[in-house]
């Protein structure tokens, strides 16, 4: 995995949010640098930036955890949900090709976002929000955004007469909202085979 030079140096988290007194806490750490990193413990007693409210405020804990200083080690992740098939799939389709997900984006930050790929097929979210298909060099795209923050129901169906791409606004009493969404729809490939690690 490539790392982004956007991507923090040091990144790090606690297996669980709360514990009991006795309970064992792992922190996972990945640092980038060629040193190794110090950490300590601290109760934080507010984190409130603001400069109107009371700040940071930290009691020390090393009474608990000592500082100590630790190996780097760089453990590159991908931001958000992120699975990646152990078996690679193979198909020969005889009449069409369907590739759907449930979405709830929170941030278009101008870099295409795959949702669902395997092999050529690369259903994603581009940069500005809209919904595409690229298989090979080819792309069918369309033209209305997605809104952040709704769950919407994207799709490509790939058929050897046309390919056709959409989304729309999942409703019902979950969402509370209601809209329509948009398509796109291109001329369709020969070859509808697909084979690689999803």
């Amino acid at each position: 995995m490539t790392r982004d030079p956007r991507d923090p140096a040091l990144l790090g988290y606690v297996d669980r949010l709360s514990a009991r007194p006795g309970d064992t806490l792992a922190f996972k750490v990945s640092s980038a640098s060629q040193n190794p990193f110090r950490a300590w413990l601290v109760r934080s007693i507010s984190a409130d930036p603001n400069p109107d409210g009371p700040g940071i405020v930290e009691q020390d804990a090393a009474a608990w955890f000592p500082s100590a200083s630790f190996p780097s080690v760089d453990r590159p992740f991908a931001p958000g949900s992120c699975g990646i098939a152990q078996d690679r799939v193979a198909a020969e389709p005889t009449a069409e090709v369907m590739l759907s997900a449930n979405v709830c984006p929170t941030l278009f930050d101008g870099r295409p976002q795959t949702v669902l790929g395997v092999g050529r097929y690369d259903l994603r979210i581009d940069g500005n929000g809209c919904v595409c298909l690229c298989i090979g060099d080819r792309t069918v795209k369309v033209r209305a955004p997605l809104t952040l923050r709704r769950w919407s129901r994207i799709e490509a169906r790939v058929s050897h007469d046309a390919i056709t791409v959409s989304h729309r606004p999942i409703t019902g009493p979950i969402t509370g909202r209601d809209g329509t969404g948009d398509s796109a729809t291109g001329g369709g490939i020969g070859d509808l085979s697909l084979s690689g690690v999803p």
